[in-house]
């Protein structure tokens, strides 16, 4: 499959899960997606997710991953309803830790 089909996959995978999140009363989180990647094959979908907790309290990975887990199947079949594709990816979610390896870095230049 072309480069750019994938892209545009994992751009509107991306954004209807994104939509769906926002969706559900989640009192505890703000969730960011901020990546879908689609195997070539379409088989599976590694999606990324950056997450605030909203009592300011420091979150935990495997909460977040927890909690995300828990609508995994809404998120399907919602997708199964809003794309139309022949078969949706297995989703796998993941934390993504970019924001907070920035800030290391940028502590430890400021250290310099």
């Amino acid at each position: 499959m072309k480069k750019y089909r994938i892209d545009q996959i994992n751009e509107y995978m991306r954004h209807e899960i994104a939509l769906f999140l926002s969706k559900t009363k989640n009192p505890k989180y703000l969730v960011t997606i901020t990546l879908v990647e689609v195997s070539r094959d379409l088989n599976n979908a590694n999606i990324y997710v950056s997450a605030i907790k909203l009592d300011k309290t420091k979150i935990d990975e495997r909460e977040i991953i927890d909690f995300l887990n828990e609508y995994k199947e809404e998120i399907h079949k919602y997708l199964l309803d809003r794309l139309d594709f022949k078969r949706i990816p297995k989703l796998h979610f993941r934390l993504d830790n970019t924001a907070e390896h920035a800030m290391k870095i940028d502590k430890l230049i400021d250290n310099l």
